[in-house]
């Protein structure tokens, strides 16, 4: 009895289950979609910023160091515990312990997705997995630092000129049409060559269509 008491509190984890992952979808979204066992759940952006977080630190983070990690100034353990309450009342008791918190079963998230892709060579896949900014309305410390890091990531590989296609399709995106300032090096920003010119070795113009290419901003 007493040990199931403190695994429903999370001061000890729930047996790990077999099967698939549990997984999370920040890409692109104010609010996390939670994947597992059959059923999706819509998460709060707080709730989405504690699973991303807790995914990103497999071994665990405690009170002062999650709540660092959702706010600028820290926050005070109180409000740490209590919204951690409420994830695991709405999530199940099998997801969540405390002391430190930290996962009980696997929880991969499309970032992490995006990253494997990226590592394995295929840039157009994570190009397409890549439906925007992690969490982009989030301004959790931790979590602008893993919104800045992919997007580092991303644009250090197509920087590299691996898959022309892949880097033309993330140029195209919406949002750095909006922003080409949100390009910063080396992804910014990229443009579309005119056709029938292609960039030589000394960035002058030549005869391939339709080429993606490099272009500073001016003052760069």
């Amino acid at each position: 009895m007493e040990i199931r008491a403190q695994r429903a509190s999370g001061f000890l984890p729930a047996p790990r289950t077999e099967g698939e992952p549990a997984r999370l979808r920040v890409l692109g979204r104010d609010h996390g979609l939670f994947e597992a066992d059959g059923r999706t759940v819509e998460l709060s952006t707080r709730h989405s910023e504690i699973l991303l977080l807790l995914a990103r630190h497999p071994r665990g983070l405690t009170g002062d160091a999650l709540g660092a990690l959702l706010h600028e100034r820290d926050a005070a353990p109180v409000t740490v515990r209590a919204e951690m309450s409420r994830l695991r009342r709405l999530l199940g008791s099998g997801l969540l312990a405390s002391r430190p918190y930290r996962l009980c079963r696997p929880l991969t998230t499309d970032l992490d997705e995006v990253r494997r892709l990226l590592a394995d060579g295929g840039c157009r896949e994570a190009v397409a997995l890549y439906e925007g900014p992690v969490l982009p309305r989030s301004e959790a410390p931790g979590v602008a630092e893993a919104r800045e890091e992919l997007q580092a990531e991303v644009c250090e590989v197509l920087a590299a000129g691996a898959d022309p296609q892949a880097l033309l399709a993330w140029s195209e995106r919406p949002e750095w049409r909006e922003d080409p300032g949100s390009l910063r090096p080396p992804c910014a920003p990229l443009t579309r060559a005119h056709p029938g010119t292609r960039p030589s070795g000394d960035g002058s113009a030549g005869s391939d269509p339709d080429r993606a290419t490099w272009s500073q901003p001016a003052g760069h």
